[in-house]
């Protein structure tokens, strides 16, 4: 009998506070790079996730949002095959560089459910992440920590706001063959990982 499996909605409502990626404009074009993994035995109570398959990256990339500290973006991932223990959600905040290479601003985690087991109907409604800093680009910390001498509408306290819903129990035979997969948008082109998982 195989494991119990679901499906999942994740909304990438927006983030606040973001860090500066350009000084000269005191402004960034963020975006989320997400990666999503079965929770760890360590994560979860639940052992349940032992027979499902060893995981593979999956990922989803929010819009980019142009110009700003406080960007919305309202991206919602639907991903199938979710295991009843439950996720770990790995999201790094980037500042779009066309023609050179993306700055990472910092680094946000959550474990869903953070007790218990996924089940049917279960929600989290905007969550908020904070995001760690320390991951992120130094040349973005230092123009922030400047930027919030010199202006009251710079913060160094970024949050992401995440909302994670179970739609239902993944159908027996569907395309995962016991791995999470995305069910819909594909939208954006994915990135590159730059991160190992912690």
């Amino acid at each position: 009998m195989s494991p119990e499996q679901y499906d999942l909605l994740l909304t990438f409502h927006r983030a606040a506070h973001v860090p500066i990626g350009d000084l000269p404009s005191l402004s960034c074009d963020p975006f989320l790079a997400c990666s999503l993994f079965p929770a760890s035995p360590s994560q979860s109570s639940s052992d349940t996730s032992s027979s499902i398959a060893s995981p593979e990256l999956l990922q989803f990339r929010t819009p980019t949002t142009r110009k700003t500290l406080e960007p919305e973006w309202n991206s919602e991932w639907i991903v199938g095959g979710a295991p009843k223990g439950g996720i770990r959600l790995e999201l790094e905040l980037r500042d779009e560089d066309p023609g050179d290479h993306d700055d990472i601003l910092g680094s946000a985690f959550l474990d869903f459910p953070s007790a218990g087991s996924l089940e049917e109907g279960l929600e989290a409604k905007e969550l908020e992440l904070k995001v760690q800093k320390r991951k992120g680009n130094a040349r973005a910390r230092a123009a922030t920590y400047l930027a919030e001498a010199v202006s009251s509408r710079v913060s160094r306290h970024a949050r992401v706001y995440v909302s994670v819903r179970v739609l239902r129990q993944t159908q027996p035979g569907s395309e995962g063959s016991g791995r999470m997969y995305t069910l819909g948008p594909r939208t954006y082109p994915l990135f590159p990982p730059v991160t190992k998982r912690s």
